[in-house]
């Protein structure tokens, strides 16, 4: 199976970097197939790691099935171990992983790079810490309804009016958490422990 056109745009090291992106954009405008794969199995989506910007790629994830965000080639590589494997683009690691969903396989994070676990393990629970200590500062007025069972009488009283009931009382919330780059979603923060337990594992066992 020859591949797409489209794919030899993301992934062309002839002509790298922003030449590169814009041709790949004009096809994707004009008619382009984001879904093709070659006859590896590599995906349109997985290829773009190599040269395109962070914008392209988070927008191409809205163009190809959902499957195409975990989908091993023929080695059995997934998305996930390519960008880390080969690219080590960080940031992308951690978006595929949390906003993404992109499971986090002990496979998917091989020797070398060496260093990744132990750095992104760190990241993860800097993150979920964020959550943790917003959550507590946001408990102590007794914003969240879910542990008002726990709080003291006299406080219980007041919830309503301390937490600010209703719709604008939880946009604010959102807003304070966004402001703060605190992470809120109960999948995201889901998704963050899993990964930090596989990291801590790996880190483990490969200290031992």
């Amino acid at each position: 199976q020859e591949a797409a056109p489209l794919m030899y745009a993301v992934s062309d090291d002839d002509d790298p970097g922003y030449l590169c992106e814009q041709t790949a954009r004009w096809m994707l405008a004009n008619g382009a197939d984001p879904t093709a794969m070659d006859d590896e199995q590599r995906t349109v989506f997985t290829r773009s790691f190599a040269f395109m910007s962070d914008a392209f790629v988070k927008g191409l994830a809205d163009k190809v099935p959902p499957e195409h965000i975990t989908l091993p080639d023929l080695h059995g590589k997934s998305p996930l171990r390519v960008m880390v494997e080969t690219f080590q683009r960080i940031e992308l690691v951690k978006w595929l992983i949390v906003e993404m969903g992109a499971p986090v396989r002990p496979q998917d994070f091989p020797s070398l790079p060496g260093y990744l676990p132990a750095l992104l393990e760190t990241w993860a629970e800097e993150e979920l810490s964020s959550h943790r200590t917003f959550t507590a500062l946001v408990l102590g007025c007794g914003v969240y309804g879910s542990h008002e069972q726990n709080a003291p009488p006299a406080q219980r009283s007041q919830l309503p009016k301390l937490r600010g009931d209703g719709e604008k009382g939880e946009r604010m919330r959102k807003r304070i958490a966004l402001c703060l780059g605190v992470r809120t979603s109960s999948v995201e923060i889901g998704r963050l422990r899993r990964a930090a337990v596989i990291w801590r594992e790996l880190i483990a066992s490969r200290e031992g």
